[in-house]
């Protein structure tokens, strides 16, 4: 089962999918001659910790999913929160990221899996994880854009017959990555905290569902 995302992003997930926002936010800002001492001057290498809160929604699924896969869809809420932490790197304008994002929700809803007009199974809720890889460029102070891929497991726990079960697929997609950061300079020289606010739109449409995903970010540039 493919989504497309993106963390914002972890598609069905996901966001996952994304949805790897901000990294390299003092660095540019070195590069235009801030007073980062902490960093050297002139195309430094940085690391950046954040952590992100954000939604996915999930978009109707496509005609070339199965029939099973389209009727655990049609379940799904509109919106689903997904968090978790990232890690990134920078070099002048430019950046790496790497994200992991977790998400669930509870569904409580009748599911058609053979497409026949009638429900056959009760969904119960959905979890999930993703891990994502992004690269970003920051054109001008406080923005950036950046392409990305994520790759995870969406788990729907479902009622048959009278027994719990859980069917579980693996999802994957491509991603684009839209972010706002600001940045606190410090007054001595030490750690930069950030703020972004991001937004994941996918880059192609899905297999099997379309996903987007946005949300913030809060974090510190060492």
């Amino acid at each position: 089962m493919h989504f497309t995302r993106s963390p914002l992003s972890t598609s069905v997930f996901l966001g996952v999918v994304l949805l790897g926002v901000v990294m390299g936010i003092a660095m540019p800002d070195a590069a235009r001659g801030q007073d980062l001492a902490f960093l050297t001057p002139q195309k430094a290498l940085g690391v950046a910790l954040y952590y992100r809160w954000g939604y996915i929604e999930v978009q109707a699924p496509s005609s070339t999913a199965d029939p099973q896969t389209k009727g655990l869809i049609d379940t799904l809420p509109d919106r689903i929160p997904l968090q978790g932490p990232t890690l990134g790197m920078s070099f002048g304008d430019f950046g790496f990221v790497a994200a992991y994002n977790v998400f669930e929700a509870d569904i409580g809803k009748p599911a058609d899996l053979n497409r026949d007009g009638v429900p056959d199974t009760d969904v119960i809720a959905v979890r999930g994880n993703s891990a994502s890889v992004s690269l970003l460029y920051q054109p001008i102070r406080h923005f950036f854009i950046g392409y990305g891929r994520y790759q995870g497991t969406l788990a729907f726990h479902i009622a048959a017959g009278g027994k719990g079960m859980t069917v579980k697929s693996q999802t994957s997609g491509n991603f684009y990555t839209i972010a706002l950061a600001w940045g606190i300079d410090p007054t001595v020289r030490r750690t930069q905290f950030f703020f972004s606010l991001y937004a994941a739109p996918p880059a192609s449409v899905g297999d099997e569902v379309e996903v987007n995903s946005y949300g913030v970010g809060l974090g510190a540039f060492f």
